[in-house]
């Protein structure tokens, strides 16, 4: 078969694609990338009654002398065969210097921000369905899990890059680079060369370029299409293990309780086979403290051993969670206090509701917000619940803001890369005037007097270096609701708060 034909017979096999889908294609300029692209037109560029509608996103990371060069290349690319473009300027060694990540893992996360905007704008428009298609081929299928069985994923690392991931599809999943290049030179394209992929600095480089090529020359020479056949292996295997832990979770936790709280009778616990019983337990944190980065197997084997153990007990956890074993009662809840996460790179709301890890001072305002410099008494909430935060399309007609102390809207098209909340840090800084000039937070904290106790405690809303919002004081003018503003964040703060 030809080359559009096999992936064609992926997106098939894996209903990656429907008739009146729109297509957004993460498009580098890269052999991948523009192949993708290309197989896709040929595919699905074509006018019918219900046709497959492509879009295109290119990001320039802000990291190489030739990135202008490859945006230009892809702007041609696109306007020649009639592909919607969206370019998209970001920074990401400030953003991996910010949020403490690696350059790698910086690009990962903005790239995952624009997909989601750019899918977010075409839905407002109208697309009934939105997916982005991205040009993992099979040798880094193979790359991913080799990579995450030696970081130390379990089976979840096993099944390496899934054909179908939410939205995310992979239609060159089953290809393999030779058939990319190949492709490209048989219908006349060359493409752009990023000279990082050739630098072995990058730990995936460095199982491209030395481990898979060894693998195959020392071991089989297909070792690479079977690390891959085994990564798609893992994937169902995961699917049917995540599906039978959910019936072990139904049979031996309790009724939902109120809150992130999770309550599981250890005797069923102790009925299930020991690694049904690892995911349960490992279940049941993740969904009490909201997120998984950072659990690990040494919480989990933790939380057995306190289950095991004789008589009660109790273990303090990532992110504030309690464990309390009780007579044949295993509870998690979230606890009064406890670590907070911190920053979190991509961690923005996903467009209706989330709850995050918040805080604020409260009964020195005016009704819009100034503040008057008065001391007040001051909380700070402790728990992920006190906030809610949302999402909106911004009402047809004239906007009523809010004007309350404890509901704020924000420009939420300005919040990029992304939203986070967290402890103060050095150098943050709020936009005051109505000429955009700023002023260092610690001088708005000595101004509005606010206690030093509460400076450590106070977890703010965030984009970057600027704070959006110290409740009971000023929200930053860098995300003030204007004419222009087409989707806008609201954050609310709950009642009830507990005294710092």
């Amino acid at each position: 078969m030809d080359f559009p034909e096999k992936v064609q017979r992926t997106i098939e096999k894996y209903r990656m694609i429907a008739p009146g889908d729109s297509i957004v294609i993460g498009l580098s300029g890269g052999a991948d990338s523009l192949c993708l692209a290309e197989v896709l037109r040929l595919l699905y560029g074509r006018e019918d009654d219900n046709p497959v509608r492509l879009f295109a996103v290119h990001v320039h990371h802000g990291l190489r002398a030739s990135a202008d060069r490859d945006e230009a290349f892809v702007a041609e690319y696109a306007a020649r065969f009639g592909i919607p473009l969206t370019a998209v300027h970001v920074h990401a060694d400030v953003y991996a210097e910010q949020y403490g990540c690696s350059v790698e893992e910086a690009g990962r996360l903005l790239r995952g921000e624009a997909f989601r905007r750019e899918e977010e704008d075409l839905r407002g428009k109208g697309a009934v369905r939105v997916r982005t298609a991205l040009a993992h081929h099979l040798e880094d299928s193979a790359e991913t899990l080799l990579f995450n069985l030696c970081r130390g994923s379990r089976t979840a690392g096993m099944a390496g890059i899934r054909p179908v991931s939410g939205n995310i599809i992979h239609p060159l999943i089953e290809c393999s680079r030779p058939e990319i290049e190949q492709f490209l030179k048989d219908e006349g394209l060359a493409w752009c060369t990023d000279e990082t992929n050739e630098s072995d600095e990058y730990t995936r480089n460095r199982i491209r370029h030395i481990i898979l090529p060894m693998l195959e020359k020392e071991l089989n020479g297909e070792a690479v299409k079977h690390l891959s056949e085994a990564a798609l292996d893992g994937a169902d295997a995961e699917d049917f293990l995540a599906q039978e832990t959910k019936k072990a979770m139904q049979q031996c936790c309790l009724e939902e309780l109120p809150g992130k709280r999770v309550a599981i009778r250890i005797p069923e616990l102790n009925r299930l086979h020991p690694y049904i019983r690892r995911r349960v337990v490992y279940a049941a944190l993740v969904e009490s403290a909201g997120r998984k980065k950072d659990i690990g197997s040494v919480h989990v084997e933790a939380l057995l051993h306190l289950a095991s153990s004789g008589g009660g007990g109790n273990l303090s956890l990532p992110y504030g969670v309690q464990a309390e074993k009780s007579y044949d009662v295993l509870t998690l809840s979230k606890g009064e206090s406890g670590s907070l996460s911190g920053d979190v790179p991509g961690n923005a709301p996903d467009g209706a509701s989330c709850k995050t890890a918040f805080a604020a001072v409260a009964g020195t305002s005016n009704k819009d917000g100034a503040g008057d410099g008065s001391p007040g008494e001051y909380f700070c909430p402790v728990s992920e619940s006190d906030y809610s935060v949302r999402v909106l399309k911004r009402p047809a007609g004239r906007l009523s803001i809010p004007s309350g102390e404890y509901t704020k809207w924000f420009d939420y098209d300005k919040i990029f890369p992304s939203l986070t909340f967290r402890r103060r840090q050095e150098g943050d800084r709020m936009t005051i005037g109505e000429d955009g000039t700023g002023k260092l937070l610690s001088r708005c904290f000595i101004d509005w007097k606010v206690p030093r106790k509460v400076r450590e405690n106070i977890v703010l809303p965030a984009s970057g270096k600027e704070i959006l919002w110290v409740p009971g004081h000023r929200v930053s003018r860098a995300f003030y609701v204007t004419e222009e503003t087409k989707q806008i964040l609201e954050i609310t703060c709950a009642a009830g708060f507990k005294s710092c």
